[in-house]
C-alpha cells in the first residue's frame, strides 16, 4: 500500500509541476500554522464525515463496526466535505521515516502532521470502497487535486493491498 500512494502522490507531483511556473523547483510544503487543539466532537454510530450533520472541519469521534471509537479529522471545506482525512503534512515537524509497526497503526497528532494508520484506513474502507481525494499545495499556494472514485485497502493479512 505505501509503494501505491507514493505513487500516487508523485503522479500528481508530476501534474503539479508541470504546470507549475516553478518547474525546476523542489516542491515544498506552505509554511501553515497547525491546526488549533479543539474539542474533539462526539459522532456516535456513523462511519463517515459525510454524516456528520453541522459540516463543521475538526476532531471527531468515529465509530466503526467491530472496533471502539477512534479520533479521525474530518475536512468539511474542500470539495463539498466529507472527508476523513487520512494523512497531514505541512512543515516537516515530524518525521515520516518510520518503521511498519508505525505506518500500522498511525503516528503523530491530528492537530499537526499525522498518518492514520493503515489498520484504521482499512476498517474505514472495508464495508465498503471510498473515494480518495488527494489534494497538495506548494510553497506558492499552487494547488492540485486528485479525484479517485474508488479507494479501499485490504487487512493485514491481506497485506493492505490497494484497490
Amino acid at each position: 500500500i505505501t509503494s501505491r500512494f507514493v505513487e500516487l502522490l508523485n503522479e500528481v507531483k508530476r501534474e503539479l509541476l508541470a504546470n507549475s511556473p516553478h518547474q525546476n523547483s523542489n516542491i515544498q510544503c506552505p509554511q501553515s500554522a497547525p491546526r488549533e487543539k479543539n474539542e474533539v466532537k462526539e459522532v456516535p454510530a456513523i462511519t463517515s464525515c459525510e454524516l456528520e450533520p453541522s459540516k463543521v472541519s475538526g476532531q471527531y469521534w468515529l465509530a466503526v463496526p467491530d472496533m471502539p471509537a477512534f479520533e479521525v479529522y474530518c475536512e468539511q471545506t474542500l470539495q463539498g466535505g466529507g472527508w476523513i482525512v487520512i494523512q497531514n503534512r505541512f512543515d516537516g515537524s515530524v518525521d515520516f521515516y518510520r518503521n511498519w509497526t508505525d505506518y500500522k497503526e498511525g503516528f503523530g497528532r491530528l492537530d499537526g502532521e499525522f498518518w492514520l494508520g493503515l489498520d484504521k484506513i482499512n476498517l474505514l474502507t472495508s464495508h465498503k470502497a471510498r473515494k480518495l481525494l488527494v489534494h497538495l499545495e506548494d510553497f506558492s499556494g499552487n494547488k492540485k487535486f486528485a479525484l479517485y472514485s474508488e479507494f479501499a485497502i485490504g487487512s493485514e493479512s491481506e497485506q493492505y493491498v490497494l484497490s
